[in-house]
């Protein structure tokens, strides 16, 4: 019996999950190496099977299994998924949920507000309840210390347990000096600059109040850039916006992002028939999805 035919959709976002999952590899083996990542995947696939032959069975058979992937001609079976996870840890989520586990393959495949706003209530809800700390950054080259939330899905991963933000805050510096990409993963606090931020904004109300006043707090984060695209996308299905376009803030940042996993702006406005309006250098950023939701504690 024939194999059916793939829809023109079906094999464009086949190709962009290949494509990411191919550059996530690529990421992860040049970490190994020390190195820088190789970026063509033919190469990639060679220099894998002579290093990796004994975990990575079939590899490099005349380079046509990464290039079949990187066509969309197929994608990667659920076996050689795992088998690459047990190498290259993370890697298998790149291909399922998206860069960064931001939700952007399940965002772009959202076809309906329900399904839409279940998925946007979990992503949020996950911000939400994750673990308070602090981490170091540079800002126009001085050092800083920012407050973020680790996600609880990601805070479970890690092994955080309970809220202590010193020793939750000790394990996340460990873990990005040996993965940088998990700093684009954190939520950051935007406090009073919130009304200045760029990006999706989620409201955190406080799980457990002992005043009026503590009750009365909010704290308003940043969602990780490319979890901000996502739920862009989701609040766009929830108000049917398919004919309207789709302003993208902190554009050149979601561009960059994109672009570390073979992936554009433009591909993902394709993949989710939705228009993506860009922005230009000069025009200040501004706050298009707020997802703040009163206390359900009462308040």
């Amino acid at each position: 019996m024939p194999r059916p035919t793939k829809t023109e959709a079906q094999r464009a976002l086949d190709r962009a999950r290949n494509v990411a999952w191919l550059h996530a590899l690529d990421r992860a083996f040049a970490r190994l190496k020390n190195a820088k990542p190789i970026g063509v995947f033919t190469t990639l696939e060679k220099q894998l099977a002579r290093e990796l032959s004994e975990k990575l069975t079939g590899l490099d058979e005349g380079t046509r299994s990464f290039a079949r992937y990187e066509r969309g001609d197929r994608t990667p079976a659920p076996e050689i998924l795992a088998a690459y996870e047990a190498c290259f840890v993370g890697t298998r989520e790149v291909f399922e949920s998206g860069p960064y586990g931001s939700h952007l393959w399940p965002a772009i495949t959202s076809c309906d507000a329900e399904s839409a706003r279940a998925l946007r209530d979990s992503i949020c809800d996950d911000i939400r309840t994750g673990v308070r700390i602090e981490h170091r950054v540079t800002v126009f080259g001085h050092p800083g210390i920012q407050d973020a939330l680790v996600p609880a899905s990601l805070a479970r991963r890690l092994g955080i347990r309970g809220y202590d933000s010193p020793r939750a805050s000790e394990v996340v510096a460990r873990r990005v000096s040996s993965d940088p990409d998990l700093l684009h993963r954190l939520a950051a606090v935007t406090g009073a600059f919130a009304a200045y931020s760029a990006g999706a904004l989620v409201e955190v109300n406080p799980a457990v109040t002992y005043s009026l006043g503590e009750r009365l707090r909010s704290l308003p984060v940043t969602a990780p850039v490319l979890t901000g695209l996502s739920l862009e996308i989701l609040n766009a299905r929830i108000l049917q916006q398919h004919s309207e376009p789709l302003l993208i803030v902190r554009q050149r940042e979601i561009e960059i992002h994109l672009a570390r996993f073979g992936l554009a702006i433009d591909t993902v406005g394709q993949l989710t028939g939705l228009s993506l309006l860009k922005l230009g250098t000069l025009i200040p950023s501004k706050v298009t999805v707020n997802f703040a939701e009163p206390s359900r504690d009462g308040a």
